[in-house]
């Protein structure tokens, strides 16, 4: 199996005695698996349960549906697009999902792992209210929600979003256009998780963040063309890395690690896709590749070739492998093509 799905996608069926619900979200997690997330109301519509089904690495059908917690989803509050629920599962079998509610508050809840009983629903921040102006109203939406696992069990979460004018006025007051991201934690063996807190390697304006575990321990991300790095049991993260690569327009970045630490960027540069890298034995990134025609592969001793392909249907994907031995991944399809997104967008 790929570290993206079964050797044989096709082959993978559903066998959970409860069928997903319309709006399904299916989810890739660093142990491997593939999962699916749902809503299913309740009778009076006024509660939900969230249940999931996994395919386990190696498996070639999902297993049963399991019940993760009752409470509610959004239905508004929101960008077209963006998840409001999100899960991880690192390699030691712990597990962990995110969601933002009704009252857009940022609910969790977490396992040891995936037989464990799911904790009772925790929450740990809200979307501002609207900003109010004398003829206007700017609503906050939220934009990311990322959630990553380390290799100790500690658990990274990043959220937020922006307001945006919603108000038939027609001289929107640009003070009243603010953002609300924060970072949380909960340490390894910690009982409790971190208060929200700003993190400026974000930058003044973040849009489709990235929150990954580092291979090393601790946590990684890039926002805005900028990377960081909080190493495990570290207080604080490290200071921002320019990279030369942003989200896409409508997919943030992907960071993908080899286990000796090298990170390699995989979004959109100046004028296209494009690829960075950061040598663990090295400093700084190189300059971002840019790849408009046939694929690339490049090589280092400790991960092995990792090839990057650009189809003519303005369409990227990117497969990798870990060393000359192992088998490649299939290619996964990133999205349609766009400039670098280095200012949030108006929807």
């Amino acid at each position: 199996m790929t570290p993206f799905g079964p050797a044989n996608p096709s082959a993978a069926r559903l066998t959970s005695p409860v069928a997903p619900a319309p709006g399904a979200t299916l989810h890739r997690t660093d142990d491997g698996a593939l999962t699916l997330l749902w809503w299913e109301k309740a009778a009076d519509a006024t509660t939900a349960t969230l249940r999931m089904s996994r395919l386990a690495p190696d498996a070639t059908a999902f297993g049963p549906a399991q019940v993760v917690a009752k409470g509610t989803s959004a239905t508004d509050g929101y960008y077209r697009g963006t998840r409001v629920t999100a899960v991880a599962a690192g390699a030691t079998g712990r597990q962990a999902v995110a969601w933002m509610d009704k009252d857009h508050r940022l609910t969790v809840v977490e396992r040891s792992g995936p037989t464990g009983t799911w904790s009772a629903p925790v929450v740990l921040d809200r979307l501002p209210e609207p900003i109010v102006r004398p003829d206007n109203v700017y609503d906050y939406h939220l934009r990311d929600l990322r959630l990553a696992v380390a290799k100790d069990g500690a658990l990274g979460l990043i959220w937020g979003g922006d307001s945006y004018y919603t108000g038939d006025g027609v001289d929107p007051d640009p003070t009243a256009y603010q953002w609300h991201y924060k970072y949380l934690e909960k340490p390894a063996g910690a009982a409790s998780w971190t208060a929200p807190r700003d993190l400026p390697q974000l930058g003044e304006k973040p849009r489709l963040v990235t929150l990954a575990a580092h291979p090393q321990g601790g946590f990684q991300l890039l926002s805005f063309n900028n990377y960081a790095r909080k190493p495990a049991g570290a207080a604080n993260w490290g200071p921002a890395e320019s990279t030369g690569i942003y989200a896409n327009g409508s997919q943030p970045a992907e960071l993908l690690t080899a286990p000796n630490g090298d990170v390699t960027a995989v979004g959109s540069g100046a004028s296209g896709p494009a690829v960075a890298t950061r040598l663990a034995a090295g400093s700084g990134w190189n300059a971002g590749r840019i790849w408009p025609g046939p694929p690339r592969t490049t090589r280092s001793a400790a991960r092995g070739p990792r090839t990057a392909h650009w189809s003519s249907r303005t369409r990227r994907s990117v497969s990798s492998r870990a060393a000359p031995s192992a088998a490649t991944s299939s290619p996964r399809r990133w999205g349609s093509a766009a400039s670098p997104s280095r200012a949030p967008s108006t929807p």
